[in-house]
């Protein structure tokens, strides 16, 4: 067979579909045509230096009515918004105790015993009453982290450990140490009952008192990151202070004088609880259950990622984990970047708004709110299979209300039968007459194409 020189047309041509493009390009990435030619240019490249928490799993990009240029982050960890280069953390509040609820422990004593040697994992202190479990200490100039306590004696010890200096981690030499030195600590012990944090949680203080020393209102008024969970009632965090010229954190050990419990007043302010950063094989003796799988091989990990689902809303911003809940942030609102996001069923006349979902998906023009894979009305656990969504706002389309100032799920939704899973899809498209929705068949088992008429329940479309 001779061969035959391909020519193709310059340009991308997305008007046609891929068969009647022939000849031609339907789709191109960073691709110019020069000459009458595909030519490579430019690239992806990072946007900003500044770093946030969290690995990210989702990013939607929309511009406000003001023309501010927004990008919703959503990490393992935190939910941001990004503009002009900085994230500002809009993560939702799970919980909020009441004041005086929440107190803090610091810890410091002395060395009952000279540590004599560089490489001991054990250290002698004259009192370990109030010492968390596991935690950072400084003695002299080294720090120390250990990992148990038994009989006034921090055990499990690393030596030269490393804290945060504006920002970097630094890490100290191990030295010998004379009896009577003094220890202080750089874990906080908080106890806060029932308080339903998991390691690696975040939570905000507020209305903290000095504790007498290092640990001042401005080290404790803060966003802090759970270290370890002791008990239902208890955890820690390490304190750190906020360098206004730097804008940076250093990590602050205690003193003797830090005796307090950070007052009456305290209030802590709990975000949405953090996942892991990536599904990990579980692997070892115990792993899994006998006989599951082949010998030799791990289980897949139980840990759920958390993978956000995002769309707006006119100018705002409706989002949520999978398998989570729903929840609105209003970008119109005066400080709205310093402004927490909040559920969706907290909303002034909210009703029957879906407890979880796996996706969501917002129309344009009518802004009809859809779930894909949530609960059923009045029940708590997901049905994967079935749809939900909201009335439009207004019964003139074309002029709905910014606002959610009517929410109604109430009996709008179609579930997609067993035997049709994995087999067939199916098409929702709305019609501008006394019926909402209607539902098409499009590609399945079946020979014909099906349709079926939604309507909503509690508006006058």
């Amino acid at each position: 067979m001779p061969v035959k020189k391909l020519l193709f047309k310059s340009g991308v041509n997305r008007e046609n579909t891929r068969y009647a493009t022939e000849g031609g390009w339907y789709e191109c990435n960073n691709v110019r045509f020069r000459k009458g030619g595909p030519e490579k240019i430019g690239g992806w490249k990072q946007t900003n230096t500044t770093t946030f928490d969290g690995v990210a799993r989702s990013l939607h990009n929309w511009i406000t009515l003001t023309g501010q240029n927004l990008v919703g982050v959503g990490t393992n960890l935190k939910f941001l918004i990004e503009t002009g280069g900085a994230y500002n953390d809009v993560t939702p509040i799970r919980n909020t105790t009441s004041a005086g609820d929440v107190t803090f422990g610091a810890s410091n004593t002395t060395l009952s015993a000279a540590v004599s040697s560089t490489s001991a994992t054990t250290i002698a202190i004259t009192d370990a009453t109030g010492f968390p479990i596991s935690g950072k200490v400084l003695i002299d100039s080294e720090i120390v982290d250990y990992t148990g306590v038994t009989n006034n004696t921090l055990t499990g010890c690393t030596r030269g450990a490393s804290k945060l200096i504006e920002d970097v981690s630094t890490s100290t030499t191990a030295a010998t140490h004379s009896s009577g030195a003094a220890v202080t600590c750089f874990t906080i012990l908080v106890t806060d009952s029932n308080h339903g944090a998991t390691e690696s949680d975040f939570v905000t203080f507020s209305g903290v008192v000095s504790l007498g020393g290092n640990f001042v209102a401005d080290v404790l008024n803060s966003n802090y990151q759970v270290v370890s969970v002791e008990t239902n009632d208890t955890y820690t965090i390490l304190a750190k202070s906020f360098s206004d010229t730097s804008l940076k954190f250093t990590n602050v050990a205690s003193t003797s004088s830090d005796s307090g419990s950070g007052g009456s007043s305290v209030v802590g302010a709990y975000e949405l609880s953090t996942t892991a950063t990536s599904s990990t094989e579980l692997t070892g003796w115990g792993a899994g259950g006998w006989s599951a799988g082949p010998f030799g091989s791990g289980e897949a990990s139980t840990e759920v990622l958390r993978l956000w689902s995002q769309q707006n809303f006119g100018e705002d911003l409706i989002f949520g984990p999978r398998n989570g809940d729903l929840f609105y942030w209003d970008a119109s609102v005066e400080g709205s970047l310093n402004a927490r996001a909040v559920l969706l069923s907290t909303l002034t006349g909210a009703s029957d708004v879906p407890t979880v979902q796996n996706s969501i998906l917002i129309s344009d023009i009518n802004r009809f709110v859809f779930c894909f894979g949530t609960n059923v009305l009045g029940a708590s656990g997901v049905d994967p299979m079935l749809i939900r969504w909201r009335c439009k706002l207004d019964s003139c389309s074309h002029k709905p209300s910014r606002k959610f100032t009517f929410i109604s799920w109430h009996r709008n939704y179609y579930r997609c039968t067993s035997s049709t899973r994995n087999s067939c899809l199916d098409k929702l498209f709305f019609i501008f007459a006394a019926i909402c929705w209607s539902r098409v068949r499009c590609l399945g088992r079946s020979t014909c194409r099906r349709k079926n008429i939604y309507s909503c329940s509690k508006c006058s479309c």
